[in-house]
């Protein structure tokens, strides 16, 4: 009887992950981690009564995207997005907040717009809200808790004093009601808490500002002052600390 080789075929291995994606995972495993956990923490809330001020920004995203304009007539007298924090003229209602947030939400809520199927007008409101905030202050919310662990790792702190420090401003602190309503807060915070880790690395480097570095901080510090402009105060003292640190300036 002639011998048969190799009869039995092995069972195909799954392939590895890449050697620099695995390595990103491990360097990076607890800021993911935590990235993700307050990311589905923030977006399983949502506030069915937000105010004036949310509203006021979320109906220019809804005049945006369904009517092409930056007039709210439609929607800031509607049920759940009604909103007094507007401006009237030339016979027409306008949101009187800073528009940022509006224009960021524009997509998220393009999205999930020819989704919307539901008889119900209020079901239907409801679901574009949530699925907008979640993919918005939700989003930013999360990156921000990740920017602040690293911020505490900068300062000294050791891993699971980071975790605890980041818990606990979320979760301590007004911060958390913040993270599910249509608010550029947070949004706004991220902003400055990037260029603070961008810049933080560099002083602990002892390097010299890279020129994009140094744009792209500033880009962030002026993105924070456009969503909610009092941040801009904030967004000053950190633009002196970045001065100081160039060298030459």
């Amino acid at each position: 009887m002639p011998e048969i080789k190799d009869s039995i075929v092995s069972p195909s291995i799954a392939p590895e992950p890449p050697v620099a994606m695995k390595n990103f995972y491990q360097r990076h495993r607890t800021e993911i981690l935590l990235f993700f956990g307050f990311w589905l923490s923030f977006g399983y809330f949502f506030h069915l009564q937000a105010g004036w001020n949310a509203n006021a920004r979320y109906t220019l995203t809804l005049a945006l995207v369904d009517k092409h304009t930056f007039s709210i007539d439609d929607y800031h007298e509607a049920d759940i997005v009604m909103t007094g924090d507007k401006a009237y003229y030339n016979g027409h209602f306008y949101s009187d907040k800073s528009p940022a947030l509006s224009f960021i939400a524009v997509p998220f809520y393009a999205a999930i717009k020819p989704f919307l199927k539901m008889s119900d007008s209020i079901v239907k409101t409801v679901t574009a809200y949530r699925w907008t905030i979640f993919w918005t202050v939700c989003l930013w919310a999360a990156l921000g808790a990740m920017l602040f662990y690293k911020l505490m790792r900068y300062f000294g702190a050791g891993n699971h004093e980071a975790i605890l420090l980041t818990f606990f401003m979320i979760y301590g602190t007004n911060v958390g009601g913040y993270t599910s309503i249509f608010y550029p807060y947070l949004p706004a915070t991220t902003c400055l808490l990037g260029a603070y880790v961008l810049l933080m690395q560099v002083r602990l480097r002892q390097e010299q500002i890279s020129a994009w570095r140094a744009a792209f901080i500033g880009f962030l510090i002026s993105m924070a002052g456009f969503l909610e402009f009092t941040f801009g105060l904030a967004g000053a003292l950190l633009m002196l600390l970045v001065l100081a640190t160039m060298q030459p300036r």
